[in-house]
């Protein structure tokens, strides 16, 4: 361990700032910061220490702690993405930490909610299942009738362009689909559950 006064070199001949001046917090430490914290002696203050880094002081509190129990290094694990397979390194212990890379974390997020949407289907009782498909009966019958008023290319042949806007753009509304492509909306889910039999869209 080294003094406080030497792990800061020559900004050690500051003042120290006052409580109520002081500098703005942040919530994540830096390498500098982190280093600091490693090297100064450990009877100093938490507070002590958190004022002159500029910190709350649960921060500093929470870094020693971690840096005692699981050292300077945080853990690293290697897996592999919960989306396309491809191998990630995950740093760190927290359950949250990310399990696909970060092009993958849209498509992912979805993948995960639609997981949760069918496991509550599955819940709830039949009636209630039927109240929702009825309901969603009647919206994609309205959205059908408003669809057929721009549909410039119903019943025209599907071109590649056209294919490739329902693969790349698969998460989007189908009305907004419908429109832009000047489809009817049962155009574009007839369309999408053929592309799914071809196994090119999810």
């Amino acid at each position: 361990m080294v003094p406080l006064d030497s792990a800061w070199g020559d900004e050690a001949t500051l003042a120290w700032p006052q409580r109520q001046r002081r500098a703005r917090v942040r919530k994540l430490l830096t390498d500098e910061q982190s280093w600091v914290i490693v090297s100064v002696d450990p009877s100093v203050p938490d507070r002590q220490l958190a004022d002159r880094l500029g910190v709350p002081v649960s921060t500093v509190h929470a870094a020693r702690w971690r840096f005692r129990r699981q050292g300077w290094t945080c853990a690293v694990r290697y897996t592999v993405c919960l989306h396309c397979g491809d191998p990630l390194t995950r740093r760190g212990r927290h359950h949250s930490r990310r399990e696909y890379h970060d092009a993958c974390r849209q498509e992912a997020r979805r993948s995960i909610q639609r997981a949760i949407d069918r496991r509550r289907w599955k819940r709830m009782p039949v009636e209630a299942r039927n109240v929702v498909l009825d309901r969603a009966h009647e919206h994609e019958a309205e959205r059908q009738a408003a669809s057929q008023a721009s549909a410039v290319q119903h019943k025209a042949r599907w071109t590649e362009d056209e294919d490739a806007v329902l693969i790349e753009r698969a998460g989007e509304p189908l009305h907004i689909l419908a429109r832009e492509l000047g489809r009817t909306l049962w155009a574009i889910l007839a369309r999408r559950w053929k592309l799914r039999r071809q196994g090119v869209l999810e």
